[in-house]
Formats: C-alpha cells, structure tokens, sequence
C-alpha cells in the first residue's frame, strides 16, 4: 500500500483531517463547497447559518438533548466541575451539556477551525478549543471530570483495537480522580 493510498484509509487521524480541513477554510465561494463533506459543511454553517443547505444534520446532531438526558440519567449524581466534549463539531451538544449540567464548566474541543469559529459565536456559555485530539501528543493533557465523546471518530471510522487503545488510554489520563469517560456510537462501524 502507497503512503497515499495508506492516507486515504486514515483519512479520519488528525494530520489528514487538519490537510483536508485546509482545502475548505480556503473557499468562500458557497457553490464551491461540497456540503457532503463536514469540513465543507461546517464552512456553510460558519458564512450561513444555514442548516437544510449546509446538510450539517447529515453531519451533527442538532438536537442532542435526549442524548444528553440520557447520559444524565447514567451518571446518576455525579455532577462534574468540568466537562470536555471531544470532535464538539459546531457546539450542540456543548451547549445542552451546559443546559443539562449547568453549573459545570463546559468545554467543545474539534479540529475544525470553522465548526469552533461557529460554536464561539453561537453559545457564549461553553468555552471551545480548536484543537485535535491526539493520542501521539503526550503534550496536551487537559483535566476534567467528565469526557464525552459522541461519534468520535476514532471509535466510529476504525475498527483497529490498538488504535481504540491508544485514544483510551490517551482520554483516561485527562480524568481527575473519580473521573468519567462516555463514548456513545449511534451507527454502526462498517470497519467492524
């Protein structure tokens, strides 16, 4: 397998996400930008607001408070000082964690430089991060109490058990004493 052809594969690992990223930051032409695409999507959403011709539902849940309701309900009492939402994408789930848990610092982190663009200005409550989250950047280690990961794609895009490991670990260190970690997958990994 070429490198090329190994990229293509991985096409979801963060230097391939951030090279894919930058072709789509570099359109302002609306008709140019391929919707289908999340970078393409959430470059719409950053110049319109506009959620039917952007297809970002294709992309994000926009209305992620059953999701969120649910995990409430899981974790019981547990009420966390500080939560990170990981691949945030445009912000909201961020926000109705904050609804949902509103005495907690909430914050949305994605490699989407555009996607955070949108959340920063679109929900003042949550603080957001435009930063990839990668288990080979020993550098980056954030604390929290509470790390959600909705359809994070190295849990959605791979069925690499090492891979999965590797973020595992990676989220686990970022977790005070007592912390929680909550993946949640809606579709199923055709990897797997």
């Amino acid at each position: 397998m070429t490198a090329k052809q190994t990229d293509k594969k991985l096409w979801w690992k963060p230097k391939n996400l951030q090279k894919s990223e930058s072709t789509f930051t570099k359109t302002d032409a609306l008709n140019e930008l391929d919707t289908g695409n999340d970078f393409g999507s959430y470059r719409y959403m950053l110049k319109t607001n506009d959620i039917i011709n952007s297809q970002i539902k294709a992309h994000n849940d926009i209305n992620p408070r059953y999701l969120v309701k649910m995990l409430k309900g899981l974790l019981g009492d547990f009420t966390p000082n500080q939560i990170l939402d990981v691949g945030c994408g445009l912000g909201f789930t961020a926000q109705e964690l904050k609804y949902v848990f509103p005495t907690s610092h909430v914050t949305g982190i994605d490699i989407s430089t555009d996607a955070i663009s949108f959340a920063q200005k679109k929900f003042l409550d949550c603080s957001f991060l435009a930063e990839a989250i990668d288990p080979d950047d020993k550098d980056k280690i954030n604390k929290v109490d509470l790390i959600c990961a909705f359809e994070f794609y190295p849990f959605t895009r791979t069925a690499d058990i090492e891979e999965h490991r590797n973020y595992l670990t990676y989220l686990l260190s970022w977790l005070n004493e007592g912390g929680r970690l909550v993946i949640f997958q809606s579709w199923p990994n055709d990897c797997l």
